[in-house]
């Protein structure tokens, strides 16, 4: 219970006649029949004033449960202003789903008891009851929320991972398979979604088969300029060149490249990778030259050999 003389004669409105917090959420939640308030606890103290008023207007008063408030890694209070990377805006421009998202704030200060931690809404709905409540403050842990993002990630279907992803990568569908603006393919969705835990990381993953080299990174561009890679890229395109019609077996053509240049995976591989992609590392390359084709590669492979793409810090 709380003790008159810690309440005080408190204020329930300005001079010019606005009400402040304490009268005007008290009437408010009276008219909108709010039978339980649930918040956090820096809003104990508020508890004896409002039912100090629900007493005077001879109101029944909602059920009242104050949690912990919830941490950043700083171990300081969860802040609009001081920890931007909770904030929803930066969340959603991120690409974090709303289910998962639903999911980890429910976890926190509050668990169901049985070690589950992936629960849909309406399993959420279901287990929750405020004895389980923790007592000790949550903290907003994000690589938490990128594991759990990840799992839904993986969980949705394609078709609708396809759907969502659009916005993230806006005129970045641009040739697959000599089409211009042809969709994104769902086998590179089903392929990089392993390598992703938000859906603008996603985006930045799929975005390799969607558009040839512009930039490359200092190691990226490091490995282009080993005395080795110019030569290993001249054969490949040969070798690709000199290739049967039809659908090419790209990796007993790695392996043709390989004897002929007497070099080792690596030395083979990863010119090839950096000058199609502009990245070091990704699927397994037969994989990925096989989902973008022969034109596409055989095109890249030129343009790099030809201009090769800008090193970047």
């Amino acid at each position: 219970g709380f003790a008159p003389e810690e309440m005080g004669d408190f204020i329930v409105a300005r001079p010019d006649g606005i009400p402040i917090y304490n009268f005007a959420v008290t009437v408010d939640d009276h008219l909108m029949g709010i039978t339980h308030v649930i918040r956090g606890e820096e809003h104990l103290s508020n508890t004896p004033r409002q039912l100090a008023l629900y007493k005077a207007f001879n109101w029944v008063p909602p059920h009242f449960a104050h949690v912990p408030v919830v941490l950043a890694a700083d171990r300081k209070k969860l802040s609009k202003r001081l920890h931007r990377e909770a904030g929803l805006d930066v969340l959603h421009r991120e690409g974090y789903l709303p289910e998962a998202l639903l999911n980890y704030v429910a976890l926190l200060g509050w668990s169901p008891g049985d070690g589950r931690e992936i629960m849909s809404p309406d399993e959420l709905i279901r287990l929750f009851s405020l004895e389980r409540v923790s007592r000790g403050p949550a903290v907003f842990d994000l690589d938490k929320l990128n594991w759990m993002n990840e799992r839904y990630l993986r969980s949705y279907p394609v078709e609708h991972l396809k759907e969502l992803l659009e916005p993230y990568l806006g005129a970045n569908q641009r040739v697959l398979g000599g089409e211009e603006h042809s969709p994104l393919p769902e086998v590179v969705i089903e392929l990089m979604r392993e390598r992703a835990s938000t859906l603008s990381g996603l985006a930045a993953e799929c975005r390799s088969f969607l558009e040839p080299p512009v930039s490359l990174g200092p190691e990226e561009a490091g490995v282009l300029a080993e005395d080795t890679a110019s030569g290993v890229l001249g054969m490949f395109t040969e070798v690709l060149e000199a290739a049967p019609a039809g659908a090419v077996d790209w990796t007993a053509l790695l392996d043709a490249l390989r004897a002929r240049s007497g070099l080792g995976m690596r030395k083979v591989y990863m010119p090839i990778r950096v000058a199609v992609t502009a990245r070091r590392h990704g699927p397994e390359l037969p994989v990925m030259l096989g989902i973008l084709g022969r034109a596409e590669v055989l095109a890249r492979v030129q343009r790099s050999l030809a201009a090769p793409a800008k090193a970047v810090d």
